[in-house]
Formats: structure tokens, sequence, C-alpha cells
């Protein structure tokens, strides 16, 4: 899931809205996995805990200070913090560090105990619905309105058929990903 195929998705040609697009993202991507009650992540794949991580926000680091296997372009979810239980997408790697996209908000924070960094893996079918939830907010909605009339100027809210913000038309398609509990 990148900022360019979410504009082939779209249709979207200039680079206008690439800032906005990736600033979205994660927001929208953390959307999906909290109306999904689903983390995406799998227990046979690739995940890390450790007593002992460093989160930097000047450099957007994350000092695992033991190896992993995460590469490039890997969405990771972060728990067992008090800052930085969310979401981030690695721009680049080290032996013991991720340097995740500056588009993915990071607090410092040294934590000394159950660090956990799972590899998260949204199916592909996910990135189509992901790029309309993008859309719906670049075009400014969300503000639960269900009809406008322009002439003497008449405007009428609503949050029947929402779900998380978003029309239930669009999140219907993540329904077969939903669970009962998160996990």
């Amino acid at each position: 899931m990148t900022v360019e195929n979410i504009k082939k998705i779209l249709n979207i040609t200039s680079t206008t809205k690439d800032a906005q697009i990736a600033y979205l993202m994660p927001i929208v991507l953390e959307s999906i996995i909290n109306y999904c009650r689903n983390t995406f992540t799998k227990k046979d794949k690739l995940y890390l805990s450790s007593n002992d991580v460093t989160f930097t926000e000047s450099t957007y680091t994350i000092d695992l200070n033991t190896v992993h296997e995460f590469q490039t372009g890997d969405f990771v979810l972060v728990s067992g913090t008090f800052r930085n239980n969310r979401l981030f997408k690695i721009d680049s790697t080290t032996s013991e560090t991720l340097v995740v996209e500056n588009d993915y908000v990071i607090k410092d924070e040294t934590c000394t105990s159950g660090v956990y960094v799972k590899l998260v893996s949204f199916p592909r079918s996910v990135e189509p619905i992901l790029a309309q939830m993008i859309n719906y907010q670049l075009k400014g909605y969300g503000m639960g309105i269900k009809s406008e009339k322009i002439d003497d100027y008449s405007v009428a809210f609503s949050s029947a058929g929402n779900v998380s913000g978003y029309p239930s038309d669009l999140t219907s398609g993540l329904n077969d990903y939903r669970k009962v509990y998160r996990g």
C-alpha cells in the first residue's frame, strides 16, 4: 500500500495531493483496524518481542536493540508501550533499527519491558477500500451531511448509515475481515 497505488486506484495523476494522501494513509488504516477489530497480524508471521526498545521522534527511529527481519515497506504494529502503540510503515532498516516514514507519528520513549512489534499483512482487496476512504477524506466529507440545498441554504446532518465516520457503503467491503474480538 503506497501513495502511488492509492493514486492509481483513484485515477489521480498530479502530485498535488501526495502529501495529503501520505498523511491520511496511517489514519485511515488505523480506522480500518479498529472497525474490523482485526490487527491483520498472523501468529506464524514475523514478530518481535523485546525488553529494550527506544523510540526517537527527531529521527523517526525505533531502536530494537536486537536483530530483526523486517523490510522496507513493511507495516508493523507496535504494542506494549505508553506512547507508541500504533501502526508504522518502515521507510528503511538497519540490523537493529527501523526508520519509519515521517507521516507516522512517533513519540520519544524508552521501554524496558514487554514491547511487541508485529508484521501487518493487509489483504490486497483492502487497498481499493482504503483508497475510497482516503478519497472520502480528500473531498472533505465526513461531516455526516445527509442532504444539502444551495438556494436559501439548507443542510441536514445524519449519522445514520455512517460507520467510523464513513458511509456504510464504503465500509461494507471490510465486513469479511471483521472479528468479534480484536486480534
